[in-house]
């Protein structure tokens, strides 16, 4: 890769092992190499900018180019955007190439998950659907329109007959999008309650709560019940872009119950679980200094280690080396890439 984030000149890695750790001090890059992965996989950045941000500030364009088990890939962020390129042939639908190589994984950002609106949780739920189910996306996609369209409508009050249109719109899609987080979360729920099993740690239960019907017939039903408050507050009330996805531990919430430690161990192993929902997947973990004491690390460790998660390509990022992993039987087979 060059001229993507601090990469000005060129810099090549190889990922020889299952298991990477990148290792230097703040500001060498670490958080971006694993996020130049992370777009070569999910066509977007850890942030939500736009893609030029992920240039280097002062560069025309940026590459980031990487060589998986089956093809190779090439993205080229440039003024209008990035262009892609697979075995060397230009690709438009990106769809599929964001199905093709499922990435999870956590970064300290993510303690956003216990204090953001309810997006920032849903979005484990909803990248997993995407994963699979192969409409999820363009799905998703009509219903954030006809959402916009509904509320624009409705703050402009328009009359129902020239709002059913985005209603029925509305309902299909949102309705799709419902099952397939059910779906979703009726096969993460088990995984995820596994890992914590495994941990020797109280079990935690992660949960899709919507205040969707159950029927296409009662959410149409329950959007025209809700039409005057709607008319009043100008957006709609009801539908999946109010869902949530909760964790709880004994019973509570996690977010209003956990120590910091505890909150980080609970986004990671949600983030393992969706990995270990898909076949082919990756998953990294930038940082692993902070919140979790020696013994939750260790017991976390030998669980990333071992062969409950052999079919993943894993990467970890620190400032030092990590004992963490000199420590395990492991050790060995990582690969080691130390930026100076």
């Amino acid at each position: 890769m060059h001229g993507f984030r601090n990469y000005r000149e060129p810099f090549a890695a190889a990922f020889e092992q299952r298991i990477t750790a990148i290792v230097g001090l703040n500001g060498r890059g670490k958080t971006n190499l694993i996020e130049a992965i992370y777009l070569l996989c999910r066509l977007r950045g850890f942030r939500d900018e736009s893609p030029g941000r992920l240039r280097t500030w002062d560069t025309p364009s940026g590459v980031v180019a990487g060589v998986f088990s089956d093809f190779d890939r090439e993205v080229v962020i440039g003024s209008n955007g990035l262009a892609l390129k697979q075995d060397g042939d230009r690709v438009q639908d990106r769809r599929s190439w964001v199905r093709q190589t499922p990435i999870f994984g956590y970064r300290p950002d993510d303690d956003l998950f216990f204090h953001v609106e309810p997006e920032q949780r849903r979005r484990y739920l909803d990248w997993l659907a995407a994963m699979c189910f192969a409409d999820y996306i363009p799905t998703a996609a009509a219903y954030r329109r006809a959402l916009q369209q509904r509320n624009a409508a409705l703050r402009q009050r328009l009359s129902r007959v020239e709002r059913e249109v985005w209603d029925a719109q509305l309902v299909e899609a949102g309705y799709r999008i419902h099952c397939a987080r059910k779906a979703a979360a009726a096969h993460l729920g088990p995984v995820y309650a596994q890992l914590w099993e495994a941990l020797e740690r109280p079990p935690a239960e992660v949960v899709y709560r919507s205040n969707l019907p159950e029927t296409a017939e009662a959410y149409a039903d329950a959007l025209r019940e809700a039409e005057t408050a709607d008319l009043e507050r100008g957006w709609t009330s009801i539908g999946v872009h109010r869902d949530d996805l909760v964790v709880y531990r004994e019973g509570r919430p996690v977010r209003q119950s956990a120590s910091q430690g505890y909150r980080k161990l609970t986004i990671i192993l949600l983030s393992l679980a969706c990995a270990l929902c898909l076949p082919g997947a990756m998953f990294y973990i930038d940082d692993l200094e902070g919140e979790l004491d020696d013994e939750n690390e260790s017991r976390l460790f030998s669980l990333l280690l071992g062969s409950r998660t052999r079919h993943l390509q894993m990467f970890f990022s620190a400032v030092r080396t990590p004992d963490v992993l000199s420590r395990h039987d492991a050790g060995p087979d990582i690969n080691w890439i130390r930026l100076a």
